[in-house]
């Protein structure tokens, strides 16, 4: 029997899980996440906008998560496409260790652009640890193009961006 994972949205009985996942990941290669990031506040916001999407197995366990947010934060950086005013940020990708390199980034990044094309989103913009060797060539992969590299939250970091929607 093959085992079938489910996409969905978050729901607020995630959260504490979500950020289990998160802090499972502090300190493996390429994570620039640290103990007070990210936060039960962070899971919990982009759970109530709506924005926090995960893959769970058929026991409900969590695998992957990935939000999709609406923020500014990163408009004042000048090599964004600028036509482009709806903009989604992709943030807090995570994928269980034990289930790495099985595509699952991959499909539920895919899941996101998908619901985002259907919703009135534009593009979606990221930043990712210039370390994160497998996030960047996923992001590659997926048809993200680099546009600048900052300095922002204390790191160095490529932005990338995909537009959906000109």
């Amino acid at each position: 029997m093959v085992k079938q994972n489910k996409i969905r949205r978050a729901q607020s009985a995630d959260a504490i899980s979500v950020v289990a996942l998160y802090q499972s990941l502090v300190g493996t290669p390429g994570c620039p996440w640290h103990a007070d990031y990210p936060t039960l506040e962070n899971a919990q916001s982009d759970i109530s906008s709506s924005s926090l999407y995960l893959i769970e197995d058929e026991t409900g366990e969590i695998l992957a998560v990935a939000s999709a947010v609406e923020e500014t934060d990163l408009d004042a950086f000048e090599f964004w496409y600028q036509q482009v005013t709806n903009w989604r940020s992709l943030s807090r990708v995570a994928v269980r260790q034990s289930v790495q390199g099985r595509g699952l980034a991959q499909t539920l990044i895919s899941a996101i652009i998908d619901a985002l094309s259907e919703r009135d989103s534009a593009g979606l913009r990221l930043l990712v640890s210039q370390d994160n060797l497998s996030a960047l060539a996923l992001y590659k992969k997926l048809g993200f193009k680099q546009v600048g590299q900052c300095f922002a939250y204390g790191a160095d970091w490529d932005c990338y961006e995909l537009i959906l929607k000109s």
